[in-house]
């Protein structure tokens, strides 16, 4: 009996490499592990597994009619994440056009099934609290915002695909913390950065939270579950950021119980400062104004589409922020 061929894109990330690791955990030598990379890409999260490595890039059609070639189930993780306002065109490019590619590709070599990795940016909210669901229509302000058009118009590249007689399935994380063998997500340092008290301004907004374990999970299971053309919103918990805060302080040792909110008007002057200076020095940094405006809004996720049709589970944030504590030796 033949190895099923798994191709990953953007297996070089964190969430890409987690995957690979997961899904070698789980079906060891029963699977061939393909991961496509650029020349320049790092390969450290991916050391000491059986993965073969292709060269090739989303925005390059060609490279991706080679790497998909035989490949049973294809996981696209790649994506470009970015809120400067400078970067839209970038976006538009690696996000909706790798997408196109990828779907077309994907479509010539008959590829079983494609799970596509979105994220809740896709995902229609009012941004005034209400609770959000895979149905909830795209609003307006959405649009605006560069990432968040990105993640919606590649999955409107998915449905094409689908109308086309591609199998394909959607999943929506939202914002992933912890590790994985160690390697801790980018947003995780968030977490440590508020329990050292280095942040002092923490939103007055709120977004969806997941555990990065419960998120390869999901996806594993939108692979084998998941139903074609559907998009499953993958999310443990929807807090304001002064709450995840609060959470945070009630650790033994922590500096973030006077974190105060910050004002509406100081962070925009933050954000658009920081926008200027990426346009004429190439400057790059965590505020954009794009992000400070996200920040301010309320964002509640609803989770129940993927433990009803998916079995998906998840584990509490305490026990989540408490691991990025201990591989942070910040916690004894």
């Amino acid at each position: 009996m033949s190895k099923e061929t798994v191709l990953i894109t953007g297996a070089t990330g964190y969430l890409g490499s987690a995957l690979a690791h997961h899904l070698h955990r789980r079906y060891g030598d029963s699977i061939k592990l393909k991961a496509l990379v650029r020349a320049s890409s790092s390969r450290r999260f991916l050391a000491n597994l059986p993965i073969d490595f292709v060269l090739g890039d989303v925005r390059n059609p060609a490279s991706l009619w080679d790497a998909t070639e035989g490949a049973d189930v294809v996981f696209h993780c790649a994506a470009l994440v970015s809120f400067r306002q400078k970067d839209y065109r970038n976006l538009y490019r690696a996000n909706v056009v790798g997408t196109r590619n990828l779907v077309n590709a994907c479509l010539k070599n008959r590829v079983k099934r494609l799970v596509h990795i979105s994220s809740t940016a896709a995902i229609g909210a009012s941004g005034l609290g209400e609770w959000s669901d895979e149905q909830t229509p795209f609003q307006a302000w959405q649009q605006r915002i560069g990432y968040f058009a990105s993640k919606r118009l590649s999955e409107f590249e998915i449905w094409r695909g689908v109308a086309e007689g591609l199998d394909a399935v959607i999943v929506n994380p939202s914002v992933a913390l912890g590790d994985w063998n160690g390697w801790l997500c980018g947003s995780s340092e968030f977490i440590a950065d508020l329990f050292r008290g280095k942040i002092p301004f923490a939103p007055k907004g709120s977004t969806g939270f997941v555990d990065l374990r419960d998120v390869v999970d999901a996806i594993e299971r939108a692979w084998k579950f998941g139903e074609t053309g559907e998009r499953y919103i993958v999310s443990s918990e929807s807090l304001s950021y002064q709450s995840l805060v609060e959470r945070v302080a009630r650790f033994r040792g922590a500096r973030c119980r006077n974190v105060l909110e910050l004002p509406s008007s100081v962070g925009v002057l933050l954000g658009a400062a920081s926008d200027a200076l990426a346009y004429l020095f190439n400057f790059s940094s965590p505020i954009a104004l794009d992000s400070v405006r996200i920040s301010a809004l309320s964002l509640r996720y609803s989770n129940q589409k993927s433990i009803a049709r998916l079995g998906a589970s998840y584990r509490p944030l305490d026990e989540t922020i408490e691991r990025i504590l201990i591989r942070r030796n910040l916690l004894r």
